[in-house]
C-alpha cells in the first residue's frame, strides 16, 4: 500500500515532464542593390545563381574609357554580391569584339560553359568552358554558316545542347559533349521569311523550341513551338500561333519550361491592349495543343523577361519594364490567392536583361541604364537581389495594381525543311585581358533570418484531461501554426505560438507545428501518448503445474506500477510450483488494480525414451520419442539432425548424453535422456592415390587390430601387393565388431622411357661428338660424372647414361666411339700470282663430299680476277671437315694497244684474221674497219673477235684498208687507234 501512495503523491510531477525538439533550420534571406562598374561601357546578360549561393555574371564590356571595342566577361559574385572573380577575354586581334550572351552550370556542377559571339571574321562564335575557379578548360571558335548562338542547356553527361538562328532564315538546334565535340545539328527552315530561337527545355527524349518570326509571307508576327528528338535532331512537329490564325491580334511565345506533364510558356500578347502588349502565360500539352492562357494587364505595353521561372503549375516570378523610357521595373508573382505584383522605381532609365530564381525563394535581376537620361551610368550595371515574399522598404519597392484576363489560341501545323547544320570547330584565338578591373559598389543590402523553436508540453497524460503546447519563432517571420488528428484530441484554444488541446481517447498521436518562410515550410512535430482513464487487470483463470515446468504470469503493459505478492515489480512473474499467486498495479491516471491466481499440482506425465544406445565410429541412429504431445525440444544441439520433432537422427563422435522435453498440454512438460555410446575401430590409410613405372609394383598395407580383411581383389591378408593400375578397396572388422574401410587408386602404370644414345661411331681428328638421350628429363647421370641434357666427347672408349622421366622412371643407353679419323689437309694447289687483269680457275687437288669458299661458293672450282688469301672447307666421306688456304699474289704484267700492219686470211691457221691485242684490263672497246672508199666493212666489241676478209660473204683481193680502234683501260682514260693494214692473199 506504501507504494502505491507514494506514485499517486509523484504523478502530478511525472505528468508534467516537458517534451523539447529541435528547432528547424534556420531560413536565411539575403537581399541587396548595387552596381558593378567598368572604366568604359559595361552589360550584364545573363545572370545565375550557383548550388553554393553564389552567382555567375557575364555580358560585355570596354577596358579602358578610351576603348571602343567591346570585350566579353565573366564572374563570380558571393552570395552577398561581393565579386569573387572576374575575367574579361578579347582576341588575339584587338579590333574584333566579343559579348558573352549566355551561360549554363553543366550536370557536374564543376564547370561552366560560357557561349559568346562577336565580329570575328567568318561568323564564328564562340563556346568557352571554365571550371568553378574562372580557368579556362578549353574554347573553340565554330562556324554555323554566319548564325548565331542563343540559349543553351546543359546535358546529363556534361555538355551542352544549343540553338540558334540561321543566315538562312531558319533555326538551328544541336548537341556538343563536355569535350567540345558536335555530337549532332540540325537546321530546320520555313522557306520565305525569317525565324528566330527564342529559348527551348528539354522533357524525356525531347526538346521543346519556342520562338517568332514573319513566316511564309503572314501579316504580322507569328510564334511557334517546335518538339525534336534530342538523341538525334529529328523533327517531331511544329506548330503555329497568332496572326496566321486570327489575323486579328499577335502572340509572342518567349520562353517554354515543363511543369507536371504539361509545357508551360511565358510570352505576351496584342489582343486585349492594342495597340500594345501584355505579359500571358500559355499552358499547353506536349502535343503542341493550346489547353489555356492568361494575360496580365499591366501598366505599360512592353513584355516579360525572357528568362521568367517556374515553380509547380503557376509562374513562380516575372519582371518587365512597362516601356523603353521607364524608371520602373516591375516584378509580379501569380499565385492561388491573386496576382501580386512589385514597383522598383530606378533612379534613372532602365532596361532590365535578365532575372534569376534562388534557393531562398528571392530573385536577382541585371539591369542597364539606357544612358540618355544618366550618361555616366553608362560605365553602370544594376543588379537587384530582391525577397519575393516580402517587400523591403529600403530598397524603393511599392506595390502596383494590374487585372488579369483568360483566353484561348488555336494554331495550325508549321511545315518545316530539315537537314544536317555544318560547321567545323578550331581552337579560338581568345585570351584573357587583364587591364580595367570591375568594380562592385553596394547601394543598399539587409539579411532577414526566420527560425521555428522549440515545442515544449507534456508527452504522457491521460484521457479526458487538457494541455497546453507552445514554441517561438525568431526574426518576426509570423506566427506557428498546429495540427493535430481530431479524432484523438480538438484544439481548445490557440494563439500566437500556443495552442491548448483536449484529449478524448487512449492512443499516440503527433502534435505538428509548421512555420512559413521565404525558405518554404519549416515544420516540427512531438509524439503524445494518451493513456486510458479506467484499468483492467486479469491474470486469467486458476490452473495447474506440472512437475519441473515453470508458468508465466503477465500483468500486461501500460502501467506505471508493479507489486507482487514476494515484492518483486516486474509486469511478469513466473511460477515454479503449486500455490497462491497476486499482483496490484497502479496506471498512469493514478487508479490502482488487483487479482490473484490459485496454482495446483498436475499429475507426473508418464514418458521413456528406452535403453540406452550404441553405435560405431560415424555411424547415425534414430531416437524416437514417445508419441501424443503438442510439441519436443531435443539438446544439446551436438551431431543432430533437428532440435525439434518426436524423431530425430544423431551422429555423435564421443559418447553422448541426449535430453528431450515434450509439452503434454499448454504448460506442461515431460523430460528424460538417453546415453549413445560410441565403439571406434583402427583407422585404416591406404595413402593417396598413386601412379609407379611399368615392372614395379605397390605393397598395400590395411594396418593391424583387426580380426578379419576383405579386399576387393579377394585377398583376406592384412598386405596386398599391386602390379596394375585401378581401384583397391578393404574393408576390415575389430573385435568390438566396428569396421573400417579405405580405398586408393593406382591412377596409372607408366611405361619405361625410351633411351638411344648413337651407337658404335668413330670421330675426326679435332672434331668431339655430342651424345644425347633428348632433351626432356628432368635428371641424368652420365658415366663421365655429369648431369647435363648432352656431353660432348673426344676419345674413343665406351659412354653410359642413366636418366629418370617426369614420372619417375628410370632408363639407360651406351654409346662406343672406335676410333679418330683424319681430317682433310693441304688439298689446294701452291701459292702462286696473278695479273690484275686476268682471272684465275682454283680448284682442289683431291674430290670431296661438300665445299665452301670463303666467297660463299659451293661448287669444288672458283675463278678469281683479284689476288688475295682464299680459303677452301671440304667435308670428306667419313664427314670429316678441314680448311685449307691459298695465296694469290698480284703481279705486275705488261699492258697496252699492238696491231699488226697487214694479215693473210688463207685459212691456215696463221695470221688469218685481223684485230688488234689489248694488254690489261679492258672497260670499254670498239674496232671498225673501212674499205678504201670510207665504207665499214667491219665492226666489232668483242675482244679478239677479228675480221676475216670478206665483205658481205664474199672473199676480196689485195688490197689496203683503214682502221679505227677505241678503248679504255682500267684506271686510264679512253684512248682511240688508227692505221691502214694491208690484206694479202
Amino acid at each position: 500500500m506504501k507504494y502505491a501512495l507514494l506514485l499517486i503523491l509523484l504523478f502530478p510531477y511525472l505528468v508534467q515532464a516537458q517534451k523539447r525538439l529541435l528547432a528547424a533550420d534556420t531560413c536565411v534571406s539575403i537581399t541587396f542593390k548595387e552596381t558593378i562598374s567598368s572604366p568604359g561601357y559595361i552589360q550584364i546578360n545573363r545572370i545565375k545563381q550557383l548550388p553554393d549561393g553564389e552567382y555567375i555574371i557575364t555580358g560585355l564590356r570596354n577596358s579602358s574609357s578610351t576603348s571602343t571595342v567591346l570585350k566579353g566577361f565573366i564572374g563570380k559574385l558571393s552570395g552577398s554580391g561581393d565579386l569573387v572573380w572576374s575575367k574579361t577575354l578579347g582576341y588575339d586581334s584587338d579590333g574584333y569584339e566579343s559579348e558573352f550572351s549566355n551561360s549554363i552550370l553543366t550536370s557536374d556542377n564543376n564547370i561552366f560553359v560560357i557561349a559568346g559571339s562577336g565580329n570575328y571574321p567568318g561568323e564564328n562564335h564562340l563556346i568557352i568552358k571554365f571550371d568553378y575557379d574562372g580557368n579556362i578548360i578549353w574554347k573553340y571558335k565554330y562556324d554555323f554558316e554566319s548564325g548565331g548562338i542563343g540559349p543553351i542547356r546543359p546535358t546529363d553527361d556534361g555538355g551542352i545542347y544549343f540553338s540558334g538562328s540561321n543566315s538562312n532564315n531558319g533555326i538551328f538546334v544541336g548537341k556538343i559533349n563536355s569535350a567540345g565535340t558536335l555530337q549532332w545539328a540540325q537546321y530546320y527552315g520555313a522557306g520565305s521569311g525569317y525565324m528566330n530561337a527564342q529559348n527551348f527545355t528539354e522533357s524525356g527524349n525531347s526538346l521543346y523550341i519556342v520562338g517568332t518570326g514573319l513566316i511564309n509571307g503572314n501579316r504580322g508576327t507569328t510564334t511557334y513551338i517546335a518538339k525534336v528528338n534530342k538523341i538525334s535532331g529529328d523533327l517531331a512537329w511544329a506548330i503555329t500561333y497568332g496572326s496566321v490564325v486570327t489575323n486579328d491580334y499577335d502572340v509572342s511565345f518567349t520562353d517554354v519550361q515543363p511543369v507536371n506533364g504539361y509545357l508551360l510558356v511565358t510570352g505576351s500578347t496584342s489582343r486585349f491592349s492594342s495597340p500594345g502588349i501584355s505579359p500571358a502565360l500559355f499552358t499547353l500539352d506536349t502535343s503542341g495543343t493550346c489547353l489555356g492562357a492568361v494575360c496580365y494587364l499591366m501598366p505599360g505595353q512592353n513584355t516579360l523577361s525572357d528568362n521568367p521561372f517556374i515553380y509547380n503549375d503557376r509562374l513562380k516570378l516575372g519582371a518587365y519594364t512597362p516601356s523603353v523610357d521607364s524608371n520602373d521595373i516591375i516584378f509580379f508573382k501569380p499565385g492561388n490567392t491573386g496576382l501580386k505584383t512589385l514597383r522598383w522605381a530606378s533612379p534613372g532609365n532602365q532596361v532590365l536583361h535578365d532575372m534569376s530564381n534562388c534557393a531562398d525563394s528571392g530573385s536577382i535581376v541585371s539591369l542597364l541604364s539606357i544612358g540618355y537620361a544618366m550618361p555616366a551610368d553608362w560605365t553602370k550595371a544594376l543588379i537587384i537581389k530582391n525577397n519575393n515574399q516580402v517587400i523591403d522598404s529600403n530598397c524603393n519597392y511599392q506595390t502596383v495594381n494590374c487585372n488579369t484576363t483568360n483566353f484561348i489560341v488555336s494554331g495550325e501545323t508549321l511545315p518545316l525543311t530539315t537537314n544536317a547544320l555544318a560547321f567545323n570547330n578550331t581552337s579560338s584565338d581568345i585570351h584573357e585581358i587583364t587591364a580595367g578591373q570591375l568594380t562592385v559598389e553596394k547601394i543598399c543590402s539587409s539579411l532577414r533570418t526566420c527560425s521555428l523553436g522549440q515545442l515544449t508540453g507534456v508527452d504522457s497524460l491521460c484521457a479526458g484531461q487538457t494541455a497546453i503546447y507552445q514554441t517561438n519563432t525568431y526574426g518576426d517571420c509570423g506566427n506557428a501554426i498546429f495540427s493535430i488528428d481530431t479524432s484523438f484530441a480538438q484544439i481548445v484554444t490557440s494563439s500566437t505560438n500556443q495552442v491548448t488541446l483536449h484529449f478524448n481517447r487512449p492512443g499516440t498521436v503527433q502534435l505538428f507545428e509548421s512555420l512559413t518562410t521565404g525558405c518554404g515550410t519549416q515544420k516540427d512535430s512531438s509524439a503524445i501518448h494518451i493513456f486510458p482513464t479506467s484499468v483492467l487487470l486479469n491474470l486469467g483463470p486458476d490452473t495447474s503445474i506440472c512437475p519441473n515446468n515453470t508458468l508465466p504470469l503477465k500483468a500486461g503493459p501500460g502501467y506505471m506500477t508493479y507489486l507482487w505478492q514476494d515484492g518483486s515489480t516486474d509486469s511478469l512473474f513466473d511460477v515454479h510450483s503449486a500455490g497462491t499467486y497476486y499482483v496490484s498495479v497502479t496506471d498512469f491516471c493514478g487508479n490502482t488494480s488487483s487479482d490473484t491466481i490459485r496454482i495446483s499440482a498436475a499429475a507426473p506425465v508418464p514418458f521413456d525414451l528406452g535403453p540406452d544406445l550404441t553405435k560405431c565410429n560415424a555411424d547415425s541412429l534414430t531416437i524416437t520419442a514417445p508419441p501424443g504431445f503438442l510439441q519436443y525440444h531435443w539438446y544439446p544441439a551436438y551431431n543432430i539432425s533437428a532440435s525439434t520433432g518426436q524423431s530425430v537422427i544423431v551422429f555423435p563422435e564421443t559418447d553422448t548424453l541426449y535430453k528431450v522435453s515434450a509439452e503434454k498440454t499448454p504448460g506442461c512438460f515431460a523430460y528424460d535422456s538417453i546415453h549413445v555410446y560410441v565403439n571406434h575401430s583402427p583407422v585404416i590409410n591406404l595413402g593417396t592415390d598413386t601412379s609407379f613405372c611399368s615392372g614395379d609394383s605397390l605393397l598395400l598395407n590395411a594396418g593391424s587390430g583387426f580380426v578379419s580383411y576383405q579386399w576387393n581383389t579377394g585377398a583376406n591378408s592384412q598386405f596386398i601387393t599391386v602390379h596394375n593400375a585401378g581401384y583397391y578397396r578393404v574393408t576390415a572388422t575389430a573385435a568390438n565388431g566396428c569396421s573400417s574401410h579405405d580405398t586408393i587408386q593406382v591412377v596409372h602404370v607408366y611405361s619405361k622411357p625410351v633411351v638411344n644414345l648413337t651407337k658404335d661411331s668413330s670421330l675426326c681428328e679435332g672434331a668431339g661428338q655430342l651424345l644425347s638421350p633428348g632433351p626432356d628429363f628432368p635428371t641424368y647421370m652420365w658415366s663421365t660424372g655429369s648431369n647435363a641434357p648432352a656431353i660432348s666427347v673426344s676419345m674413343p672408349g665406351t659412354y653410359w647414361v642413366a636418366i629418370t622421366d617426369n614420372n619417375g622412371c628410370n632408363g639407360s643407353d651406351t654409346a662406343r666411339i672406335k676410333a679418330i679419323l683424319p681430317s682433310p689437309a693441304a688439298f689446294l694447289p701452291a701459292d702462286t700470282s696473278l695479273c690484275n687483269y686476268l682471272n684465275l680457275q682454283i680448284k682442289p687437288l683431291s674430290q670431296f663430299s661438300s665445299y665452301l669458299w670463303n666467297t660463299g661458293a659451293t661448287t669444288n672450282t672458283i675463278t678469281i680476277s683479284q689476288a688475295g688469301n682464299y680459303w677452301l672447307q671440304v667435308t670428306d666421306d667419313n664427314n670429316c671437315t678441314g680448311r685449307d688456304t691459298i695465296i694469290i699474289s698480284p703481279r705486275q704484267c705488261l699492258e697496252g694497244f699492238f696491231i699488226p700492219n697487214a694479215f693473210t686470211p688463207n685459212k691456215d691457221g696463221k695470221n688469218d684474221l685481223f684485230y688488234p691485242l689489248l694488254v690489261g684490263h679492258v672497260i670499254s672497246y670498239r674496232f671498225t674497219v673501212f674499205n678504201r672508199w670510207g665504207q665499214k666493212v667491219f665492226e666489232t666489241t668483242e675482244l679478239q673477235k677479228g675480221w676475216d676478209g670478206s665483205i658481205a660473204g664474199n672473199k676480196t683481193g689485195t688490197n689496203a684498208f683503214a682502221w679505227i680502234c677505241t678503248y679504255q683501260l682500267e684506271g686510264q682514260p679512253a684512248e682511240t687507234k688508227k692505221g691502214v693494214a694491208v690484206l694479202l692473199r
